[in-house]
């Protein structure tokens, strides 16, 4: 309690609009890969392959799961002058801005000739990944360290809002109009050097020196062995498999819907010959996105504190029925509306999950936080890895038999709608008393002597 009260003195307003920063940018860093397709279409007469997209958005997750790594050295070492999290997140946050500035002098360079260009595109979406996961390794350890149980929620809630917000109508939506004013260039070096900065913004949060401390085998060894955290990375890996194949499959189907888009087998053409039109058809449908992301966020921000499970749970009860009947949302109009849908499932999810994910890291890895967190995120981000190739791989072996694209999609759906039930019955297993933390903290000790005695 001493301790939770020495960094409710020291943690400052300041500090959460410096994550906050340094999330959105993070955000419209990831969200460069929804620009990809119509970069493609921009250099190749109207065309792309949507499972090399995918399988591309695969690859781009592998260096998030490997953070696992970055949390354990981030753990046991740093600088005794700059501290444990800075030197990390300086660093992470210069390697993802270097290669962003480097793909932005080498855009106009580049080869649009299959298959090289999709190796290029590979590389430096590759490159920039592992800098930012590096930073973001450490700069979630840092948010761990000085956040007071009582605020880690909302402070969790505002920052991965953010990240979505940036995420959505940062990377796509912003990166859509660079690109058809011919500025993509720019916006890759803005999108590196805005990313350099929120990580030197970190300089002024300053580390609890009684933090500095090495890892405790008894918590390396509780990672592993104890069944409650088998249920949290159960939930965490089917958690995040879904929505990238959602946020970039479904579109698909509106924009075939509409006449935007021709499709044959994985292949899709510009139907008007007009990258313009298809430019405006699909920011209308990712704003539908974004304002849905917005309102689950909203959502998640108002109940998180009160109910972590009744957050989560909700944004599962949206999701899964969506899954099944988006694919008779036809047209414009109404294929928005099924997106809206989508976004605010993943708002409430995503905010509250991560939001569960600290609690258990703070309360239950005093010691290993960042180590036990970093895994978390790895095996969220194997699963968005994973999630991506198969949906790639179940896309290019559907189109090769399935000669209906409404049939097409409709199995697409349903796989994924699988993912989510499961990942909904792996969230169910987790005992609540093992994340629910209220604002009355003299209750973790009752909770925690609790769960000792059904371990024994």
């Amino acid at each position: 309690m001493d301790s939770e009260k020495g960094k409710a003195q020291d943690y400052r307003s300041v500090y959460t609009f410096i994550f906050t920063f340094f999330y959105l940018f993070e955000g419209i860093h990831q969200g460069m890969v929804y620009v990809y397709p119509f970069l493609l279409m921009k250099f190749q007469e109207g065309a792309y392959d949507a499972a090399m997209i995918m399988y591309i958005s695969s690859a781009t997750s592998l260096p998030w799961a490997f953070k696992f790594i970055v949390g354990a050295i981030n753990d046991k070492w740093g600088s005794k002058r700059l501290g444990r999290r800075f030197p990390f997140i300086l660093g992470g946050g210069g390697f993802c801005a270097i290669f962003w500035v480097v793909f932005a002098l080498k855009l106009p360079e580049l080869s649009y000739n299959t298959p090289q260009v999709y190796g290029q595109l590979l590389f430096y979406s590759i490159m920039t990944n592992i800098g930012m996961a590096i930073a973001d390794t450490a700069i979630d350890g840092l948010i761990l360290d000085i956040t007071t149980k009582d605020k880690l929620g909302k402070v969790q809630s505002i920052t991965w809002g953010f990240l979505l917000i940036g995420s959505t109508f940062g990377g796509a939506g912003l990166g859509f109009v660079f690109l058809q004013f011919d500025l993509l260039a720019l916006f890759f070096m803005l999108t590196g050097i805005f990313c350099f900065i929120g990580s030197v913004l970190t300089i002024f949060v300053k580390e609890r020196v009684s933090d500095s401390i090495v890892l405790i085998k008894g918590d390396i060894r509780k990672l592993f062995v104890k069944k409650e955290n088998w249920k949290v990375y159960s939930f965490t890996l089917t958690e995040s498999a879904t929505n990238p194949m959602i946020s970039l499959i479904f579109p698909i189907a509106v924009l075939v819907s509409i006449g935007s888009l021709n499709s044959e087998e994985t292949l899709l053409i510009l139907a008007s010959g007009n990258i313009g039109s298809l430019f405006i058809d699909t920011v209308v449908i990712q704003i539908g996105y974004g304002i849905g992301v917005t309102i689950g966020i909203l959502i998640a921000y108002r109940i998180t504190d009160r109910s972590r499970s009744r957050s989560v749970r909700l944004g599962y009860y949206f999701y899964i029925p969506m899954c099944f009947i988006a694919i008779f949302f036809k047209g414009l109009i109404l294929g928005n509306i099924a997106m809206g849908f989508f976004g605010l499932s993943y708002g409430l999810i995503s905010v509250s999950g991560q939001t569960v994910r600290g609690d258990i890291a703070k309360q239950h890895f005093k010691d290993a936080k960042s180590t036990f967190f970093a895994i978390l995120i790895s095996i969220s981000n194997a699963g968005l890895a994973l999630g991506n190739f198969l949906i790639g791989l179940i896309f290019q072996f559907l189109a090769l038999r399935v000669a209906n694209f409404d049939l097409l999609m409709f199995l697409v759906m349903c796989f994924c709608a699988l993912i989510l039930i499961i990942s909904l019955v792996s969230f169910n297993s987790i005992n609540p008393d093992y994340y629910e933390f209220k604002k009355n903290l003299e209750n973790i000790e009752v909770i925690d002597v609790n769960l000792k005695e059904n371990e024994d």
